[in-house]
């Protein structure tokens, strides 16, 4: 355990943006089902989600649009978290670790630990100078990605207190039975299944890889696809207007982590178009579940996937390319048997980085992580 924290009996505040679900919520609310951690996890949110740990979850309310009233919300916020009297403090994202830099300045002895678990490609001047302010002033630096973490020792301030800290990962405590939207016919039909499991936002290239399915389908009627998270509606509506596509497209919404594990290991590829990562938990659980992988070649997952070894980055990003390219994999037996069993190799013990983890200074439950292929 690290010996610069002193977080045994101390409850954490770990604040994150939301609390719907995304990479880094899912990674701390795993942490929490799998730990004795003591924590107050803060939102700009004012709704509890179900799914995630309810104890823990404190609503700070939406964070305003209006600049004003964002700066008085912020007063508010710092005001309420500072009463509090932690001596920990976690934060996730830009504006959460807004609130940490606030804090520590108002209380130097705050132990702060900021995450840097994106590469900030969106910041402009103002934004990159905070960011700056996050990184000098806190007390460590946690990262879930190598590049990240290499990039950031190249100043010599950081090097001592940046930590690389990768995904952890659980076994299900318990197995699902079935998946309730999947039909009786989806299954035993056992068609090959490609899964794109994203929100529909820009950079994650949810257009791009429907048009790319599209594609596919005209040329293979029995491949299904599946495509998992939130903001679908009109492309749902659309495709299912072409009794073309209608019969081989599903759309299932958000799904709890469970319920995406068992889709992974019906599944015979996914397929992941991230323009900008830093180090994905939808990759991480793909290999975790055997499950190949053909992915947009961005430097996230250099060391992750390799040169073949967890799975094959496309040449080409245009549709007709990316779909020759799956097709091609997909019936290649010999070839996804071989990697499958490279895949295997990279699933290792988490303990050697217990101690890089703040979250993992309690007790907790042994799992794994990914090697990355340094």
């Amino acid at each position: 355990m690290n010996s610069n924290l002193n977080i045994k009996k101390d409850k954490i505040c770990c604040i994150s943006h939301t609390n719907f679900k995304g990479g880094s919520e899912t990674y701390i609310n795993n942490i929490i089902k799998n730990s004795e951690l003591n924590l107050d996890w803060f939102f700009f949110e004012s709704h509890i989600n179900k799914s995630f740990d309810l104890k823990s979850q404190k609503l700070l309310g939406k964070l305003p649009k209006n600049l004003i009233k964002r700066t008085i919300y912020f007063f508010k916020v710092i005001n309420k978290i500072n009463k509090l009297g932690y001596k920990n403090i976690i934060t996730f994202g830009f504006y959460p670790s807004f609130i940490g830099l606030i804090l520590k300045i108002i209380k130097p002895n705050i132990f702060w630990t900021v995450t840097q678990r994106e590469e900030y490609s969106w910041a402009n001047k103002f934004h990159k100078i905070i960011i700056y302010l996050f990184q000098f002033l806190s007390n460590r630096i946690e990262t879930n990605a190598f590049h990240i973490k290499k990039k950031l020792s190249l100043k010599p301030f950081l090097q001592k207190k940046i930590f690389y800290c990768p995904n952890l990962i659980w076994e299900n405590e318990k197995k699902l039975n079935k998946l309730s939207f999947l039909d009786k016919d989806f299954i035993y039909q056992k068609p090959k299944i490609i899964l794109f499991i994203a929100n529909n936002r820009p950079l994650k290239s949810a257009n791009l890889a429907i048009e790319v399915f599209k594609r596919i389908h005209i040329k293979d009627k029995n491949i299904k696809f599946i495509i998992v998270g939130r903001g679908y509606e009109k492309i749902k509506t659309d495709l299912h207007q072409n009794d073309l596509f209608k019969e081989n497209f599903l759309f299932t919404g958000e799904l709890s982590n469970e319920e995406v594990r068992e889709l992974m290991q019906i599944g015979n590829l996914l397929l992941f178009l991230s323009k900008t990562e830093a180090s994905p938990n939808t990759i991480i659980e793909s290999i975790y579940n055997n499950l190949p992988i053909i992915a947009r070649p961005i430097e996230a997952l250099e060391n992750i996937i390799g040169n073949d070894q967890n799975g094959f980055f496309l040449r080409e990003l245009d549709p007709k390319s990316i779909s020759e390219f799956i097709l091609n994999i997909i019936y290649s037996e010999y070839d996804l048997l071989k990697l499958k069993k490279r895949m295997k190799k990279s699933i290792i013990s988490n303990k050697k980085f217990f101690s890089n983890h703040t979250f993992c200074s309690f007790p907790i439950r042994s799992g794994f992580y990914i090697k990355e292929f340094i």
